[in-house]
């Protein structure tokens, strides 16, 4: 053994036992003190972050895409209302009625507000090109409609056409872009509602604040057996407000989660179901409306009405909501007895009934279907906006809270931690 190595035996030999004990208790303070503010400000930071994220995205849906997506459903319905009241204005005869004349142009101001509205509210969004095709094309289609119009009251037969070009671009391109703006939107409203109830970053921030109570009771064990103390008044406020901050916090995200699964489920997706039957109700007077119009010259329109009739049935309406599939029962009986009239020739009777003449008929029926789908569609985006401002109010002041929390606590560990190495000076 060489002499370097007697040397440093001995060395360690002298030293007494309470001496080591005693550089080491300062060092070992000063890594619990490290350890605690890693952990602290780790956590801290993890939890602001996913605050400040869910509401960045409860705030997006609430007051942008949320929006948007109610923007293009006007748009939709609209101009799907517009197609159905002109067909009845050009079918009841050379004159119209003004009370049809006078929704038509209530529609179209309706869609053509929000496609402007839509369209401030989207700068730089990829749903600006259908909103962009609708703000073009609202115009031609009504000049179309005034040529048919015309026609109408001179009494040519080529009113027809008009009216069955311009409901034809209404369908394909109009309806198209107001679709494929309110798909979009939808699609981001749901991705956003499911940010904001992403638990990912909620796991983290829930470890994080384990391992930081966990560093705090292991502390304080050490802390009392090297000492020979039952308590650190500093290191026990640490972990009562560490405790707080985190109880908190859970109750606010878990009540977030919540108010944001209301909005997307009795909201989001009751909206867009009864904002689908409604369409397909406005759709199925329209295809009547044209096939009386053309007298039955144009195939596709009946095909069209047995097809979203069917739809109808079998979605929503014909499963557990009794009143909407009374409606809609009433409706298809008057699609049933104009079929029958206009089977036998009864053009007239059958334009009675379309056009609800002597009163009740099929204006009567779907009015009450379609007033029944408003209200269902309404009461939907009343929950959703609801539920919305629940999950903002929720997070509202959070993030201060946390790091407010968080800051006392790691000034109530640190001074805990310093009385004791104060003891070494």
């Amino acid at each position: 053994m060489s002499l370097t190595s007697l040397e440093r035996r001995a060395d360690a030999a002298a030293t007494p036992v309470g001496e080591t004990r005693s550089r080491s208790t300062p060092a070992t303070l000063r890594l619990f003190s490290v350890s605690l503010t890693a952990l602290v400000v780790l956590f801290a930071v993890a939890a602001i972050l996913t605050v400040a994220h869910r509401e960045t995205q409860v705030q997006t849906s609430q007051g942008l895409t949320e929006p948007l997506v109610v923007d293009s459903q006007t748009a939709y319905t609209a101009l799907s209302d517009a197609d159905t009241t002109v067909a009845g204005a050009i079918l009841a005869g050379p004159i119209e009625p003004s009370a049809l004349r006078q929704r038509y142009d209530v529609d179209i101001a309706r869609a053509s507000t929000a496609v402007t509205d839509a369209i401030g509210r989207a700068r730089g969004s990829s749903v600006q090109a259908p909103l962009r095709t609708l703000a073009v094309g609202i115009p031609f289609y009504t000049a179309v409609v005034a040529q048919a119009a015309t026609d109408n009251r001179l009494g040519y037969p080529v009113a027809a056409n008009y009216l069955g070009e311009a409901s034809a671009y209404l369908r394909t391109t109009l309806l198209g872009a107001a679709q494929a703006s309110y798909t979009e939107e939808l699609a981001r409203l749901r991705s956003e509602q499911s940010a904001a109830t992403s638990p990912a970053a909620a796991w983290l921030v829930v470890l994080l604040l384990a391992a930081t109570l966990v560093t705090l009771v292991v502390v304080q064990r050490w802390v009392r057996a090297r000492f020979h103390r039952q308590a650190n008044v500093g290191l026990l406020a640490a972990t009562i407000l560490l405790a707080v901050a985190g109880g908190w916090l859970a109750v606010a995200l878990v009540a977030q989660s919540g108010a944001v699964t209301r909005a997307s489920t009795t909201g989001t997706a009751a909206l867009t179901r009864y904002t689908q039957d409604r369409l397909f109700g406005l759709r199925l007077r329209a295809d009547e409306e044209l096939t009386l119009v053309t007298r039955g010259t144009v195939p596709s329109y009946q095909v069209d009405l047995d097809a979203v009739l069917g739809h109808l049935r079998a979605g929503l309406l014909g499963g557990g909501d009794g009143p909407a599939r009374a409606d809609l029962a009433a409706v298809a009986a008057q699609h049933q007895a104009i079929a029958a009239q206009t089977g036998r020739g009864e053009y007239t009777a059958a334009i009675a009934v379309a056009e609800g003449l002597g009163g009740g008929g099929l204006p009567a029926a779907a009015a009450q279907l379609d007033a029944a789908l408003v209200s269902r569609v309404d009461t939907a985006q009343s929950r959703f906006e609801a539920s919305t401002s629940a999950a903002a109010m929720d997070l509202r002041g959070l993030r201060w809270v946390v790091g407010v929390l968080a800051g006392l606590t790691l000034a109530a560990g640190l001074v805990g931690l310093r009385a004791r190495a104060q003891e070494y000076r």
